[in-house]
Formats: structure tokens, C-alpha cells, sequence
């Protein structure tokens, strides 16, 4: 073989080398380059999901402000069993608008689910001596409190020493929590 054979023969073996090089350093940039993509197509994903879900939590946050007083009254819909102090304040805050008087007798013990009822409820006993027209006035307010309750019973008598009162006793169940 020649020299000039041997050159040419160097130069073709190199070249191919080079190429083959050039081709093993394409594929690996082309592989890293594929998986580089597909983590910014995956984080793409993320940041459209977070988007729609940041939008979603926008809205709910809106719609909680617009009715956030439906949510409290209901909430508040039953009693605390075990402290309804809440409950009895709301009565005596409708006893001191009147000239009556209210008296809470007896409360229940422990909160049951009685007969007909899906809720525990408790059973409170009220005595209210005042103007007929008053005690009319106790009851709506009771009746139109956002309390979920149910009247029992109710027995008026009218007090024949001093005009015009009146001597009531009723019971109501007040379902609890």
C-alpha cells in the first residue's frame, strides 16, 4: 500500500469515526432533548390544571361570599346538645323586649332521638306569664328563628289577679348537633 493509499485510507476510516461520533452525540442530545420535552409538556399539563383549578376556587370563593349568611344560618341550624347556651340566649334576648316574663323550667338531660325524629333533640319547657299579644309575639319570634325546632305543646290560662296576662306553659324540641 502506498502512502498516499494509506493517507486516504486514514482519512476515510477517520471521517467515518467522526461520523459515527457526530451520530452517538445526535442520538444522545436528540434522546435528551426528547426527554426534556416531555417534562415540559407534563409541567405544561400541571400549570393548565392548577390554572383551572385557581380559577374554580376563585368562583367558589366569590359564591362562599355571596351566600356566606345562608352558610352561617345554617350552621347554625341546630343546637349545641351539650352547652346550648347560644339557644337560651336567644331566648332571653326575646324575653327582654317584652314587659313578660319567660322563664325556662326544665331542659331535657341528654339529647335522644325520639320517636318520629332522623336528629337528636333536646326538650325544653317554658313558662311565660305577660300580655296575650306578647306572648303571641314570643312565638312567632321562636317560630321564625332559623333554629330547626318543633313546638309540642302549649296551654294558656289567663291570670285572673291582674288584667289582661296571661299564664302559658309549652314545650318545644329543639333538634341538635
Amino acid at each position: 500500500m502506498s502512502k498516499r493509499n494509506k493517507k486516504h485510507l486514514q482519512v476515510m476510516v477517520g471521517g467515518l469515526l467522526l461520523v459515527f461520533v457526530l451520530t452517538i452525540l445526535t442520538v444522545f442530545l436528540l434522546i435528551r432533548i426528547k426527554n426534556n420535552s416531555e417534562k415540559l409538556l407534563e409541567t405544561r399539563r400541571e400549570l393548565v390544571y392548577s390554572q383551572s383549578q385557581k380559577e374554580k376556587i376563585m368562583e367558589f370563593d366569590d359564591f362562599y361570599k355571596e351566600h356566606q349568611g345562608y352558610f352561617y344560618r345554617t350552621d347554625h341550624l341546630m343546637v349545641d346538645g351539650d352547652a346550648p347556651i347560644e339557644f337560651i340566649q336567644f331566648l332571653e334576648g326575646i324575653d327582654e323586649n317584652l314587659e313578660s316574663s319567660l322563664e325556662i323550667i326544665s331542659i331535657s338531660s341528654e339529647p335522644e332521638i325520639r320517636e318520629g325524629d332522623e336528629w337528636k333533640s333536646l326538650i325544653f319547657e317554658i313558662n311565660f306569664r305577660g300580655e296575650f299579644a306578647d306572648l303571641l309575639r314570643v312565638l312567632m319570634e321562636i317560630n321564625k328563628s332559623f333554629y330547626l325546632l318543633d313546638f309540642k305543646e302549649l296551654e294558656v290560662t289567663e291570670n285572673h289577679s291582674e288584667d289582661e296576662f296571661v299564664n302559658a306553659l309549652f314545650s318545644m324540641k329543639v333538634f341538635v348537633d
